[in-house]
């Protein structure tokens, strides 16, 4: 399963998906809270599902869909997998 905090036009999540393809798994599955219908259109042809939460016609960028959408920074990104143990 892949999931992002949203897709715009489904080229970097498309990019994953065909390389986790690459690695044979069962299923492949994208889950978002929020894309354009055109590029869940599009990300349907690489995947087996896509679940989306909200598909906006009016979609302009995924940030215009959350109050706070500030990047994370690597090191946020260690620290929060170092925290639960997973490196």
């Amino acid at each position: 399963m892949l999931v992002d905090d949203g897709i715009a036009t489904g080229a970097t999540v498309i990019a994953s998906a065909r390389w986790a393809r690459k690695r044979n798994p069962s299923r492949l599955i994208v889950a978002v809270p929020v894309a354009p219908p055109q590029s869940v259109d599009v990300l349907e042809q690489e995947v087996d599902s896509v679940i989306v939460l909200h598909t906006p016609q009016d979609f302009a960028s995924v940030g215009q869909f959350y109050e706070e959408f500030e990047p994370v920074s690597d090191d946020q990104v260690m620290q929060i997998m170092r925290s639960r143990g997973l490196l």
